[in-house]
């Protein structure tokens, strides 16, 4: 009987020690993939802001030959 229990022991000793490992190396790759993910979003929103900029912006307008209207005149759906 107490050779029983003792390798019921080892063995779920053993088990517990492989999930372990095995959530160590999930962890480790998750990290690395937010890591990716963080670094990818700091690029979209360096892209993003840099596309917002007023100056870009404006000059983007003068390119396409649009001009600022000062005194617009909004025509909404719900009018109709």
């Amino acid at each position: 009987m107490v050779g029983v229990l003792i390798f019921a022991g080892v063995a779920a000793t053993i088990s517990i020690y492989s999930e372990t490992v095995s959530l160590k190396h999930d962890i480790i790759s998750l990290t690395s993939q937010l890591s990716e993910a963080k670094l990818a979003n700091a690029e979209l929103k360096n892209v993003f802001y840099r596309s917002t900029n007023q100056e870009i912006l404006e000059n983007v307008a003068r390119e396409r030959g649009l001009i600022k209207d000062n005194n617009p005149k909004w025509v909404f759906a719900s009018q109709f």
